[in-house]
């Protein structure tokens, strides 16, 4: 991990690298049915190998059937996250 504290940047090999890693992941816990609804870089991590794991599954959904994981995903990318902020509407 000193690597990535002594520089800003990653260079391309190393991008592609956490890239492929990542895709490996995401493809692992999608075929488990599970989506993680939170994956941001702070949930993203390496352990002294340089391994990235994907963490925080807080806000992770499992889908029952296999069939609408699709349409769940489709649901969830749309799902604007401020109406829950928002409140009911005002009534004048």
């Amino acid at each position: 991990m000193h690597l990535l504290n002594s520089r800003s940047t990653l260079t391309a090999p190393e991008v592609r690298y956490y890239v492929r890693h990542l895709a490996a992941g995401l493809r692992y816990i999608h075929s488990h049915r599970i989506i993680h609804c939170d994956l941001k870089p702070s949930n993203l991590l390496l352990n002294k190998q340089m391994e990235l794991k994907i963490a925080d599954f807080g806000s992770a959904i499992r889908v029952e059937n296999k069939k609408y994981v699709s349409e769940t995903l489709f649901i969830l990318a749309n799902y604007d996250s401020g109406i829950d902020k928002r409140g009911p509407p005002i009534a004048m």
